[in-house]
């Protein structure tokens, strides 16, 4: 029985010792890249060079969004481009930002000079993300590679919320962000007759775009766009 009973402490602690030893080197040196999981990430902490570049545009536009007059993505939220957002959102690899932002710039700029509009903003991550969780709000990092003379719009209420995977359907969503969001842009009488452009990071239902396009058209905003860098479903 006791030679059982140390077998058991001595595979317990070898098991504890393997975990501690991984993570120590893990600290130490490269680790092995979280998409493919077989070459070292070389630097960035997460990605390898093949992944880091490997993913490609495939924009999907999209219409028939109440209060949108267009909205594009640059590609299908699946393969890469999930790990590259969940990386960044979920793992604060904010290292990851500037490349991202490099490859989704050259389809941004197109959509941008197609609809030419006067204002570029963005849809701000919920406060408490921001300060507890990430540390930065990754819309508006990636906003900064890809067009740094954005405009700040709005202003997302600190007010605790869950968050709106949670919710999947169009309606809750929509009814789950009344009173999200306000324009804190001044005076708001210049928005009258401008056409802006909405950057986001993901787009499922659309029900957050169409809430803020509501709130630009309430002031007089001719017409609303929407870039998100990926979409769910894919098309």
């Amino acid at each position: 029985m006791r030679k059982l009973f140390r077998k058991s402490i001595f595979s317990t602690t070898s098991k504890l010792g393997n975990f501690w030893r991984t993570f120590t080197v893990s600290l130490l040196f490269d680790t092995y890249c979280f998409h493919c999981k077989n070459r070292p990430t070389e630097g960035n902490g997460f990605l390898c060079n093949q992944c880091l570049f490997s993913i490609k545009p495939s924009p999907v536009e999209t219409y028939g969004f109440r209060y949108l007059d267009g909205a594009l993505s640059f590609a299908p939220y699946e393969g890469i481009g999930k790990n590259y957002l969940q990386l960044i959102k979920f793992q604060g690899a904010k290292s990851l930002i500037p490349f991202l932002g490099e490859i989704v710039k050259p389809t941004f700029e197109r959509f941008y000079k197609s609809i030419q509009p006067d204002i570029v903003t963005y849809i701000p991550t919920h406060p408490f993300r921001v300060l507890f969780t990430r540390g930065f709000d990754q819309t508006e990092e990636i906003l900064k590679v890809i067009y740094p003379n954005y405009v700040t719009l709005f202003k997302r209420s600190p007010a605790p919320q869950r968050p709106l995977y949670l919710l999947g359907d169009k309606q809750k969503r929509a009814k789950h962000l009344k009173g999200s969001f306000k324009l804190v842009y001044k005076p708001l009488e210049t928005l009258k007759g401008k056409k802006v452009l909405i950057v986001d990071d993901l787009l499922t239902t659309g029900a957050t775009g169409e809430s803020l396009a509501y709130l630009l058209k309430s002031v007089g905003t001719k017409e609303v766009f929407l870039f998100t860098l990926f979409r769910r479903g894919g098309s």
